[in-house]
């Protein structure tokens, strides 16, 4: 189980993520990032999307704890960072995977949304300043 602490709750978090967010997934599921504004380092908050999509309730259920599982686990590895909230939406391909495919899964989306952020960083870093346009 998450701790309190580690749940997103607000809707308005996950509706800021779809806009704002970097996402990343696979065929079985996406992983949204965003960052909260705040100058003190609060706990990483994590949410899950799991539709009606995904199967009948005992099956989203299923999911939800699988993903919830792995999230604590990931958290416990510092594989995320203070002030992100991560939201995972599951498709309909997740409903009868293994929990170590979804880790995977969810493990090569984090990787790439590293990559891309490291892009961004460094692209912004390599941009020549106004004075220096001048």
């Amino acid at each position: 189980m998450l701790s309190r602490e580690n749940r997103i709750g607000s809707n308005k978090e996950y509706f800021r993520l779809a806009f704002d967010g970097v996402r990343k997934g696979t065929s079985r599921l996406r992983v949204y990032i965003g960052h909260m504004n705040s100058s003190t380092d609060l706990p990483v908050k994590v949410g899950f999307v799991v539709s009606k999509k995904v199967g009948n309730s005992p099956v989203r259920h299923r999911v939800s704890r699988q993903l919830r599982h792995i999230c604590r686990s990931l958290i416990d590895d510092s594989l995320f960072f203070s002030n992100e909230v991560v939201v995972i939406v599951a498709y309909s391909q997740a409903a009868h995977q293994k929990s170590h495919v979804l880790e995977k899964d969810i493990r090569n989306a984090l990787e790439k949304i590293r990559t891309h952020q490291e892009k961004k960083a460094h692209s912004l870093m390599c941009q020549p300043s106004e004075e220096e346009k001048r």
